[in-house]
């Protein structure tokens, strides 16, 4: 009899854990959160240098009605990557489906993740104008509450230096043309406050010519992130011979200040490539 009071008892409090949406374990998915009308699941970094890097997720419907999920973002151990993922799930079915990874896949290769933070939408499908059912950060633990670390990147002799100032340090980490005479900038940035930022590029500058361009990325407070600054091909007249073209790029750190950006720094950055 004590014995029965005694895993009621445990049943009741696990029931309780789940309803609250606390991290749980199964066999099929690594961590698990468990709400009223859904449950969310994150099963792993998936690393694939053919098809590119995805994070596995898998949604269970446990409503009467048909739901839509996205998540629109995640954090990866701070550092945030746009992500674009829509799903329709029927009511008492379960999707696992893998959520890409573009702008940081190349750095995760030998990643530990310690912490994953999915910015998550569930709504209605019948009617997207209603009121969302959830929209919350969803956060997922796979080595434990006391093991969380933010991904630090190594600094390397070739960084370029852009922004270094109390609200973030913007580094540009490669500068390449390809065979096809296109420009690859990449940035790696880091937010230090809660405020949201924007950096942007308007204007470059090719062996003295000038061109105007368009770059923005997106800090969403204290974070980090990885973008690109492309230029097309067409450039063949402008180039020389890799390490002799001279580069100048004008880059602005700007904040938000309710509908209007306020401008905090502008840069020119100059360099050999």
């Amino acid at each position: 009899m004590i014995r029965c009071l005694s895993c009621l008892l445990l049943a009741v409090c696990f029931l309780i854990m789940l309803s609250c949406g606390t991290v749980a374990e199964s066999d099929d998915i690594l961590l698990k959160h468990d709400y009223l009308l859904f449950s969310i699941g994150f099963q792993g970094l998936i690393v694939d240098e053919i098809y590119g890097n995805t994070l596995r997720f898998s949604f269970t419907n446990q409503s009467d009605e048909p739901l839509m999920v996205s998540i629109d973002s995640v954090k990866l151990d701070t550092v945030f990557i746009q992500t674009f993922f829509a799903d329709l799930v029927e009511p008492g079915e379960t999707h696992t489906q893998q959520v890409v990874i573009e702008s940081a896949a190349q750095y995760m290769n030998d990643w530990i993740l310690t912490e994953v933070s999915a910015d998550l939408w569930v709504y209605k499908a019948d009617n997207l104008y209603d009121s969302d059912i959830f929209h919350d950060e969803v956060i997922f633990l796979p080595q434990g509450s006391d093991n969380r670390k933010a991904w630090v990147r190594a600094e390397k002799p070739s960084d370029i230096p852009v922004f270094d100032d109390y609200f973030a340090t913007v580094t540009m980490i490669n500068a390449d043309h390809s065979s096809d005479k296109q420009l690859v900038f990449s940035l790696h940035s880091i937010g230090k406050t809660d405020r949201q930022l924007l950096i942007r590029a308007d204007k470059i500058w090719i062996n003295g010519t000038p061109l105007s361009i368009y770059y923005a990325s997106k800090l969403n407070g204290i974070c980090q992130s990885f973008s690109t600054l492309e230029i097309q091909d067409g450039l063949d007249y402008l180039i020389n011979v890799p390490g002799q073209n001279t580069i100048k790029i004008t880059f602005e750190l700007a904040v938000r200040d309710g509908q209007k950006l306020k401008t905090l720094k502008r840069e020119n950055v100059s360099f050999k490539m």
